[in-house]
């Protein structure tokens, strides 16, 4: 009944509420049922250990093994009906809760705001991402029950580790932990698209009493890994559909790659290496991998500009006045200083 109630109150605030709470919904579609199934649990236990406590103070005593129900006695008729509808209101409530929840646990509210101080750098960049319109399961969980299961395991340790203070400052990229590009990446992103070469523009702003500005053009050559579109060329030639990048990392962030092998569509493999050891040699210790997309782009959602890019951003967009005389430098300096925590920053950065 105070489960009921629990859950009953919990929908009044959530009509009533002005905007979504991700706190509410986190003590509404995760605590409370969490604590119904606890107490019908414990109920059951209770019961469990009831009936072993009079075997031990009575081995004679005749207990039947289920509870004898007559429903041509009144009395037993109400309680059968009063407890068989307070257990489908029960069930009910938490099957829609517990739906809820997991729709909540995959929301981008859940993965940002009831840990903001932990996940505070990546909420503050996603809004303003390419991927702002993805959530954040899409890409770090993806379909299927399987990943599910291991993110939300994962999430129990990595609450532990919020709990303890135990969680690395700053929060390392996934790379290592995400599910291969090919079941998140590629359910948008047509790997066989041919792009050709890409102009890109870049403005830059100098550090100078007048913030000189000066264009930077590129052309990218980013082509593509399937003949089937284009030629196999450019920077996306590692794509190979038909083929495979392979490569050994020996840090943990991967940046140090010793030995790399590729093998072409034809079969033919070719291995490279930075030891100085012989081809043909066994690769040297360390975490092998497919290349895929996320190896390079592996900040699709979370990019953190130094102070420098931002800036020359922002001043090209005219967010900040390029007339003011040596804007650049000052900013610059201001946010590349070290602060003890996010409020003294912003308060001198400002």
């Amino acid at each position: 009944m105070v489960g009921l109630l629990l859950l009953f109150t919990f929908g009044l605030f959530s009509l009533v509420a002005p905007a979504a709470n991700p706190y509410l919904d986190l003590v509404g579609y995760l605590v409370i049922p969490g604590l119904i199934v606890l107490g019908l649990l414990v109920a059951a236990v209770g019961g469990a250990a009831r009936r072993r406590r009079i075997r031990l103070l009575d081995p004679t005593a005749r207990l039947d093994r289920f509870p004898r129900l007559d429903l041509n006695d009144p009395r037993q008729r109400r309680r059968a009906a009063y407890l068989g509808g307070l257990v489908a209101l029960l069930g009910v409530g938490v099957a829609v809760t517990s739906y809820h929840g997991y729709r909540f646990t995959d929301s981008v509210a859940f993965c940002t705001q009831p840990c903001h101080q932990v996940m505070e750098p990546q909420a503050t960049t996603y809004p303003f991402s390419a991927h702002a319109r993805v959530r954040c399961a899409e890409c770090h969980i993806g379909e299927g029950a399987s990943w599910f299961i291991k993110a939300k395991i994962s999430g129990v340790r990595q609450v532990v580790a919020v709990v303890a203070g135990t969680y690395p400052r700053p929060i390392p990229p996934a790379i290592q932990h995400l599910r291969p590009a090919t079941e998140t990446c590629e359910q948008c992103h047509w790997p066989r698209k041919f792009y050709g070469a890409q102009l890109r523009e870049r403005l830059h702003f100098a550090e100078d009493e007048a913030n000189s500005r000066r264009t930077v053009q590129m052309l990218v050559k980013t082509g593509g890994g399937d003949e089937m579109t284009g030629r196999v060329e450019g920077i996306h030639m590692h794509m190979l559909l038909s083929g495979a990048m392979e490569y050994v990392a020996t840090d943990a962030s991967l940046q140090t790659i010793p030995w790399v092998k590729w093998t072409r569509p034809n079969g033919e493999v070719r291995i490279y290496r930075a030891d100085g050891k012989a081809a043909g040699e066994p690769p040297p210790g360390g975490a092998r991998r497919r290349l895929d997309c996320m190896d390079c782009h592996n900040r699709p959602a979370h990019t953190f500009p130094p102070p420098a890019a931002a800036l020359d951003l922002y001043l090209g967009r005219g967010r900040i006045d390029a007339t003011l005389p040596f804007v650049k430098r000052e900013a610059v300096a201001a946010l590349g200083a070290d602060y003890p925590d996010g409020a003294t920053a912003r308060a001198a950065i400002a």
